[in-house]
């Protein structure tokens, strides 16, 4: 199950990142490759969303428990059902010099362990794109929110 990480630095106070990151349902409106993100439940601390996402191509869907810590400003989330086996991680949000770093982690499972010897690689190379990819969305939505 390979373990991926991407950060990236927003000139943002981090309660400013945070909550733009809380709204999911939102990040199809300026993330090219998230073609839906649709909230279907919220309880509490908690939100259930379906995801329809196209990665280099190929479609991928999702569904999605998040977990909110207001305080630590951390979201956890894991998936409930998926093209793929597994997927969990978190997204971080830190206070840095005069700004917040992002994190985004995630653990995945291609349900495929013989294929993935010999793709496992391109796999978490795409995957790693699609992670560090949605980091860049969000800086520029932030510098677009900033400029209006």
């Amino acid at each position: 199950m390979p373990f991926i990480t991407s950060s990236i630095i927003v000139n943002q106070d981090p309660q400013t990142v945070y909550e733009l990151i809380k709204q999911m349902g939102r990040f199809s409106e300026f993330m090219r490759d998230i073609k839906q993100s649709k909230i279907t439940k919220t309880e509490n601390n908690k939100m259930i969303t379906e995801w329809d996402a196209e990665l280099d191509g190929a479609p991928l869907h999702w569904t999605e428990e998040d977990i909110f810590d207001d305080a630590q400003k951390k979201i956890s989330f894991k998936m409930l059902k998926s093209d793929y086996d597994s997927c969990c991680g978190e997204w971080k949000i830190e206070q840095v010099h005069k700004g917040a770093k992002i994190t985004l982690s995630a653990d995945f499972d291609w349900g495929i362990p013989n294929l993935e010897r010999f793709v496992g690689h391109i796999l978490k190379r795409k995957a790693y794109k699609g992670l560090h990819g949605m980091l860049r969305c969000i800086k520029k939505e932030l510098k677009k929110s900033q400029s209006d």
